[in-house]
């Protein structure tokens, strides 16, 4: 039986061939110009007492998470340090920088804007070091470049696709007619930055590194900017561009599992024995525990357009955004995106735990984490593959040992090829077994940002061979839909056991808070008269086949007692001409 034990208090950084050892405390999981799109210099109102109070400078810009767009958000600042100051509310026009008046102190920001998802960060003002903010908004729904160019790489798996958009760095306006080339492709970008580059025909590579290119960008009146070792793998990729002052003129694409050396053979990078599964028991459910993760992260970077890493004692500006995201951002930059999509769908449970760690242990007084291989690189670019594992699972994990990014890929092609779930296991919990896990630290589970209340039955007397509705209100509180859920139901009587009904069992995409969930259950003609108690869960598909087993992972659990009885209805006492037996 696995057992539940206490996370550790830290966790290190991620490093090139592996999660380094430590622990995750489990969470599932510019400057003004009106008619442009430079920020407008802000002024917040703060009213103070008798007593004044000092008062600092916060440089705000709030931009497209997808395509780096300026957007005109609404900001409501709320003092959580100095409780004299007044809450403010304003519009950044014209999507710009924006200058705050500030009390020094710790304050909250809930901004907002049309067809966006709202964000809450927390800033501390005053003091000669504060860094500007830029501010990222994920859209509800993707720009029709992206839908389109998506349609034109599903029309064409075996190519490979860059696309992205070509912006100032300074107030994120389009750069029209930029010249982009790549792998012997070139493209010019449109009025709107947006450009879609063809890099050919790719074959898999399944233990190998993929091909690399460089990417130029030029544009009249700007420096010519180079990114080299931009991997040529199978599928959609996509980068968002900065030119101008403060971006770089070269930089070489990080990619954490690429700094290991070609000729190490795969089997090596992961040397740590195969695990031994303890069998679980009826009661052992494994369910992971509820903890809402933090709903954004703050990354330390070098521009305000948030497209160049930095490490942390180099970081210029903080860049705040969802932390889904921020995963979106990241995993494509530690793993390999052509690897198997096992292997990435763990990579994605480690990366955003150690993220979500950070935000509760901040590196820095002003931002969380670094965006480069000090910490965990984070930057510009995304892969369609990577995106996808992303969107699998939600949860997060801790551990006492390690994740080793080429260990993940020979798990996930070997004979048997193991799945994400089975593979987090193998690096973060030895499952009670001490000797299994070799070092006897691995001290961690799974948590779920999901929740199962208010449950209710319809109706509450049924006779045997009948049908209850059970209905509950699900809260995801992940930010992000959760796709491939399962409900599953049960119920329990003390000397019967469990009954189930597999055959109603549901599957589930849960968006992002609380909804109303419903399923239908059937009880058994066998069932016994009785009180039973009713067990309504949610599970995460890990095969994805459709129906609970115990490959799955539970996520959630709600438990009704004595809620349902079963008798025999004064209608049914002869319907057979015979008497049912009480």
């Amino acid at each position: 039986m696995k057992q539940k034990v206490q996370p550790d208090s830290k966790f290190s950084k991620f490093s090139a061939c592996g999660w380094d050892a430590g622990a995750f405390i489990g969470v599932r999981l510019t400057a003004l110009r009106c008619m442009g799109f430079r920020l407008r210099p802000l002024l917040i109102v703060v009213l103070f007492g008798f007593v004044s109070a000092p008062v600092a400078a916060v440089d705000i810009a709030v931009r497209d998470s997808q395509t780096g767009a300026p957007i005109e958000a609404r900001l409501t600042a709320n003092p959580l340090s100095d409780p004299s100051a007044t809450v403010a509310t304003q519009t950044l026009a014209g999507g710009s920088m924006q200058i705050f008046p500030l009390v020094a102190g710790r304050w909250q920001l809930d901004l907002s804007a049309v067809g966006y998802r709202d964000l809450q960060t927390s800033i501390e003002s005053g003091g000669n070091d504060a860094l500007p903010l830029t501010i990222l908004l994920d859209p509800i729904a993707l720009p029709a470049s992206l839908t389109e160019v998506e349609r034109l790489a599903e029309s064409n798996p075996a190519h490979s696709w860059l696309h992205g958009y070509v912006r100032r760095v300074d107030d994120a306006r389009p750069i029209v007619n930029a010249r982009i080339s790549g792998a012997r492709a070139s493209v010019v970008s449109d009025p709107s930055g947006h450009f879609v580059l063809d890099l050919g025909e790719v074959s898999e590579h399944v233990t190998a590194l993929a091909d690399s290119f460089e990417l130029v960008v030029e544009a009249d009146g700007f420096v010519p900017y180079t990114l080299t070792n931009l991997p040529r793998t199978a599928g959609l990729q996509q980068r968002l561009i900065s030119l101008g002052n403060g971006a770089p003129a070269f930089r070489v694409n990080e990619i954490g599992a690429r700094d290991q050396r070609l000729s190490t053979p795969l089997i090596a990078m992961d040397q740590s024995p195969q695990m031994t599964v303890q069998p679980m028991s009826g009661a052992a459910t494994l369910l992971a525990p509820a903890l809402t993760p933090p709903t954004s992260i703050r990354v330390g970077y070098a521009d305000a357009a948030c497209t160049t890493p930095c490490c942390t004692n180099s970081c210029s500006n903080v860049c705040t955004l969802s932390l889904e995201t921020y995963v979106r951002r990241g995993l494509d930059s530690e793993w390999i995106a052509s690897w198997n999509a096992q292997s990435l769908r763990a990579g994605s449970i480690a990366y955003r735990s150690y993220g979500s760690w950070r935000v509760q242990n901040p590196i820095r007084a002003q931002f969380d984490i670094c965006s480069s291989a000090c910490c965990q690189v984070n930057d510009a670019g995304t892969s369609a593959s990577t995106d996808a594992a992303v969107a699998l699972n939600r949860g997060c994990f801790g551990h006492g040992r390690g994740m080793s990014q080429w260990g993940t890929q020979r798990w996930a092609i070997n004979a048997p090829p193991q799945r994400w779930k089975w593979i987090v296991d193998h690096y973060y919990n030895d499952n009670g077994n001490q000797t299994g896990a070799g070092t006897g630290q691995r001290n961690a589970q799974m948590t779920s940002p999901l929740v199962l209340a208010s449950v209710s039955i319809t109706p509450a007397l049924i006779a045997p061979g009948g049908s209850v509705s059970i209905s509950a209100t699900a809260t995801n509180a992940a930010g992000a839909e959760h796709a491939h859920l399962l409900i599953g139901a049960s119920l329990y009587r003390s000397g019967v056991g469990y009954l189930d009904d597999a055959s109603n069992d549901m599957i589930l995409s849960l968006a992002a808070g609380s909804h109303p969930i419903q399923r239908e259950f059937a009880v058994p003609s066998v069932a016994t008269v009785g009180s039973y108690d009713v067990l309504l869960s949610l599970y995460l598909d890990v095969d994805e086949d459709g129906s609970i087993s115990t490959a799955d992972q539970a996520m959630a659990l709600l438990r009704a007692e004595g809620a349902l009885t079963v008798t025999v209805l004064p209608d049914q006492i002869f319907f057979d001409g015979f008497e049912m037996s009480p």
